[in-house]
């Protein structure tokens, strides 16, 4: 999978918004999914323990903790959603 925030939208409606989500060096970072098809919005941080043992974190929150932890965590992506707001609607027009 290529670095970058990636799109996804259905082939039935192009302009139904499935999923958006970041790769990173063959890791996925965050998926957010505005009609919570497949559960909720996902957020993925790779934390360290006192010991230096990576450990996984899993979130799934609500569009707005999403956003906010976005923000706190990855705030070159949060960009996306300012320029997109009808995502949130689950539309993407571009």
């Amino acid at each position: 999978m290529e670095d970058g925030i990636h799109v996804i939208l259905p082939m039935a409606d192009p302009t139904h918004l499935d999923s958006i989500y970041k790769f990173f060096e063959g890791d996925l970072i965050w998926k957010f999914e505005p009609n919570k098809s497949y559960g909720n919005n996902y957020m993925k941080r790779l934390s360290y323990t006192g010991d230096g043992v990576p450990w996984l974190d899993h979130l799934y929150p609500e569009n707005d903790e999403f956003l906010s932890r976005l923000e706190e965590y990855h705030p070159q992506d949060l960009e996306f959603f300012i320029w997109h707001p009808e995502v949130f609607n689950g539309e993407y027009h571009e």
